[in-house]
């Protein structure tokens, strides 16, 4: 359990080029053509903006969201359905970590995360969740 809920910690360390990926666990396999190291794709239910404002009624009463934003029309849950990417905990921007980029891969949309430093093994991984997540935090 990490400090602020469930947390995501490494199993090896994360250099630069390495992707970092697994169901269990995280699995090391050099990547070279990535400029930073790719940790994990966030997965989840690929939702339209209609199905995100349904939710989003839900989980702000309940005070837990796993919702990532691609574009303005399409979102990505994580809740019904997703991978170990959303227990990657919240912190501001200029103590995360980790980073998120939105990738095109094949034609589609891919979040992916990458590692803005080299981390240890052990290292619990911390990305800043924007500036929705901040109103949320101050309306509790």
């Amino acid at each position: 359990m990490g400090k602020f809920g469930f947390g995501l910690f490494l199993t090896e360390e994360a250099k630069k080029g390495d992707l970092i990926t697994g169901e269990l666990h995280f699995v090391r396999f050099q990547f070279p053509t990535l400029t930073d190291s790719h940790l994990i794709e966030y997965l989840g239910e690929l939702i339209y903006e209609p199905t995100f404002l349904c939710r989003d009624q839900v989980t702000s009463h309940i005070g837990r969201s796993y919702v990532f934003a691609l574009n303005k029309q399409m979102s990505v849950d994580a809740f019904p359905a997703g991978n170990q990417a959303r227990f990657i905990n919240h912190t501001p921007s200029e103590n995360a970590n980790v980073a998120v980029s939105i990738l095109l891969v094949h034609g589609e949309q891919r979040i992916g995360v990458f590692a803005k430093t080299d981390l240890d093994s052990g290292s619990e991984l911390y990305m800043d969740y924007g500036p929705k997540y901040i109103i949320l935090e101050l309306k509790k």
